[in-house]
């Protein structure tokens, strides 16, 4: 016998019993579906992986090869000696000995060793000697010592060091006369030898004998003239090894090329 549905107009459906609650229950997987994995958080460093920068102990050995290799006189040894120290340097700051004080001295050392290798190729190639063809004519330019000074030897030093009170002369530059130059060798004196007469006499020797010779020499008067002249006498000491030369010179306050000589300046 078929049970005819409840009239909905009519009496309520009473409610049947309630089940006690309880926890919810997962939906069961869908047939063939890989089960997702959990989140696990944030993934951490492995173990014992060192801090950025290296160990303390690393950081010092690098510094102590930093300084090893800037104490020895190679260009190569100084540029690895530069990147050890910058690393140590660009390292954690953390309170713990790195070595950055002997990274820092590296650095220093190979300052200095850059800065005495420039200074002596400068000194190097200021010092090469001037070349002189059968005549004594200089034809390349260098270095002579101030008693190897002859006449007709154009000069290329400042003003200060041709002028210099007090001062020992030991060297100049010379060049060929069509070169650049301000000054000219343009009489030279050789004094009698015997004992030192004394800075006076030599002085007053001097400056009679270049005085006199300036006007016929330069074609103008020294009173009217733009130009100047000096000279170089030996000293007690430059006399003691041999030196009796006095060598008068004329300054141009302007660079020159070509010989002085007749010139009326």
């Amino acid at each position: 016998m078929t049970q005819p549905p409840p009239d909905p107009f009519g009496q309520p459906v009473q409610p049947g019993p309630t089940l006690p609650a309880g926890p919810p229950q997962p939906y069961p997987p869908h047939p063939g579906a890989m089960p997702y994995p959990g989140h696990t958080g944030p993934p951490g460093y492995p173990p014992g992986l060192p801090p950025h920068g290296g160990t303390p102990e690393t950081s010092r050995t690098k510094a102590v090869w930093a300084l090893v290799l800037a104490i020895l006189p190679l260009c190569l040894t100084w540029i690895a000696a530069a990147v050890l120290a910058i690393m140590v340097l660009a390292g954690p700051r953390d309170g713990q000995k790195r070595g950055r004080g002997m990274a820092w001295a590296a650095l220093v050392v190979v300052g200095l060793w850059v800065i005495g290798s420039i200074v002596a190729a400068v000194a190097i190639i200021a010092s090469i000697p001037a070349d002189r063809d059968d005549d004594g004519t200089v034809t390349s330019g260098g270095e002579v010592f101030a008693e190897d000074l002859r006449v007709g030897d154009c000069i290329d030093e400042g003003v200060d060091e041709l002028f210099g009170e007090d001062e020992t002369v030991f060297t100049l530059t010379v060049r060929p006369c069509d070169e650049s130059h301000n000054a000219e060798v343009y009489h030279e004196v050789q004094l009698d030898t015997g004992s030192f007469p004394g800075d006076s006499s030599v002085m007053d020797s001097a400056e009679d004998a270049c005085f006199g010779q300036f006007e016929p020499w330069v074609g103008q008067s020294y009173d009217l003239s733009e130009l100047d002249y000096t000279y170089f006498y030996p000293t007690e000491e430059t006399w003691a090894a041999g030196d009796r030369l006095i060598s008068c010179i004329v300054v141009s306050l302007d660079e020159v090329t070509g010989t002085l000589e007749g010139s009326g300046r």
